[in-house]
């Protein structure tokens, strides 16, 4: 959950390391699960509370869990931060080259700057935006103009309707 607060979409599901970031969480979650059954250090007879509280004692855990080895300490938190915030990145780096290829795509399309200028009077979020966008435009070349309504269109309505443009115009 905190990744699509961070990340507002779900495709982060579709990423091998955050697959991975999701077992070995899971990991430490069945084995500090395993340490209080083992030790009995809850006096709960039903194990599927344990079972359930388990995860919410897991970041809490982790929080304050300082390894020392050989005289240094590993902060477990950081790590997982560390690593949380590569996935983000990385996750960020992707939606950023995506959305750049579906836009060259679309510069070096058919596509008339009529129709993506329409494009753009339904996707914008209101009548001032497209405005200011058009008063922007009027003053640039129609190459300009043409890279200014594809910018739009991908940050108003994202990759998706793109690619739907594309697929359109073959």
């Amino acid at each position: 959950m905190d990744f699509y607060i961070e990340l507002r979409r779900f495709d982060f599901l579709l990423v091998k390391p955050f697959w991975f970031h999701y077992v070995i969480r899971m990991f430490f979650s069945i084995v500090i699960l395993e340490i209080l059954f083992t030790l009995n250090l809850l006096n709960i007879a039903n194990r599927f509370v344990i079972a359930f509280l388990t995860p919410l004692l897991f970041p809490i855990v982790l929080q304050n869990l300082i390894i020392e080895i050989g005289g240094e300490g590993i902060n477990i938190r950081d790590i997982f931060s560390r690593f949380r915030e590569a996935i983000i990145e990385g996750m960020q780096s992707r939606l950023r080259s995506k959305k750049v290829w579906i836009q060259t795509k679309l510069l070096n399309s058919s596509l008339s700057n009529d129709y993506l200028k329409q494009q753009c009077l339904f996707l914008a979020p209101g009548s001032a935006e497209f405005d200011r966008l058009e008063k922007y435009l009027s003053q640039k070349d129609k190459e300009e103009v043409r890279v200014g309504y594809i910018k739009e269109l991908t940050r108003w309505d994202g990759i998706k309707h793109a690619k739907e443009l594309l697929k359109g115009e073959k």
